[in-house]
């Protein structure tokens, strides 16, 4: 306090006249024995702050678990809100799908396999169209998917079946196709199509990979067990034979998807030190044209059809 406030509160306690006897009597008695007589009432230590304690513990757990609900929650929505990442099955099976006959109304699939395929053959190419229900093969190599013709066309129900001298012969309905090699070969183009037998080479790979590459597209990668039934028929099932081989050590499985979502390639290449391999090339999806019956052919008969070759049982000796 300055010397200039100390000074105006003498001043001002001089002018005020001193109390009597009687009132500096009765404020000291009440400034001593009865000072405790006003002063607020607090509640007793000892019952009060255990409770208060509890009552924070109990504030600081609630505020916890509100904390840890949210965070569960949050957890909950955001699985909710984002599907599992989808596996690479399921995407290569969906890009299948895609590039099949049941999702475009028309494609072209140029199969091409390279090393022994058989005991007679080397290399294979073989062209599958489709346009709607329309099919047509042509064979070529030195591999015949159709033995004695250079192709099949299924056109409105009817079979067409041209000769390396460039005629026709018609036949009214694939169960006149005889021996049975060329309906296996229409199954099996059909299958392709379709997309049901690329979905089987696929499930036939395991340890199946995926790899988006800088182009957007995706490349798929595996492994095919030797001689697995969904990638090929037993050889002496000529019904079903497939057009792609079975490499008995089993191959590297590669599949290309296009940053449109539709299969560009699919190949197999066997194992060292088997040299071959297998592809299939994807064009003209949406675009191929329609297949037409030829302007002339002759009535086919079954003698038309070559005898199909004669299997060497596996336990006999050459």
């Amino acid at each position: 306090m300055t010397n200039e406030n100390l000074q105006l509160l003498a001043n001002f306690r001089s002018e005020v006249s001193p109390p009597d006897e009687a009132t500096a009597q009765r404020i000291s008695r009440l400034a001593t024995t009865e000072r405790n007589s006003f002063a607020p009432r607090m509640p007793h230590p000892p019952f009060r702050l255990p409770q208060l304690a509890r009552r924070r513990r109990l504030i600081a757990l609630s505020a916890g678990a509100a904390a840890a609900l949210s965070v569960t929650g949050l957890l909950v929505a955001l699985t909710l809100s984002g599907a599992a990442p989808e596996s690479a099955y399921a995407a290569a099976r969906k890009a299948v799908a895609a590039t099949s006959a049941g999702a475009l109304d028309s494609g072209t699939m140029t199969l091409t396999s390279t090393g022994p395929i058989s005991r007679s053959s080397t290399s294979m190419v073989t062209t599958v169209r489709w346009n709607g229900d329309d099919l047509a093969i042509e064979s070529g190599g030195d591999g015949q998917v159709l033995p004695g013709f250079a192709q099949l066309l299924l056109v409105g129900g009817s079979v067409y079946l041209q000769r390396p001298d460039g005629s026709w012969l018609h036949y009214a309905s694939e169960a006149d196709l005889e021996p049975p090699l060329y309906g296996g070969a229409v199954r099996t183009a059909r299958s392709l199509a379709a997309g049901s037998g690329a979905a089987q080479i696929i499930a036939s790979a395991y340890d199946l990979k995926r790899a988006v590459q800088p182009d957007g597209s995706t490349v798929y990668r595996g492994t095919i067990s030797p001689s697995h039934p969904a990638e090929a028929a037993p050889e002496n099932d000529t019904a079903n034979q497939f057009m792609l081989p079975v490499f008995g050590p089993g191959g590297a499985f590669e599949m290309i998807v296009g940053s449109d979502g539709l299969v560009t390639q699919m190949s197999e290449t066997a194992s060292p030190p088997l040299a071959a391999a297998w592809s299939i090339e994807y064009s003209l999806l949406g675009s191929t044209s329609r297949i037409t019956p030829p302007a002339t052919y002759a009535e086919g008969t079954p003698g038309d059809l070559p005898t199909p070759p004669q299997q060497v049982p596996t336990d006999t000796a050459p």
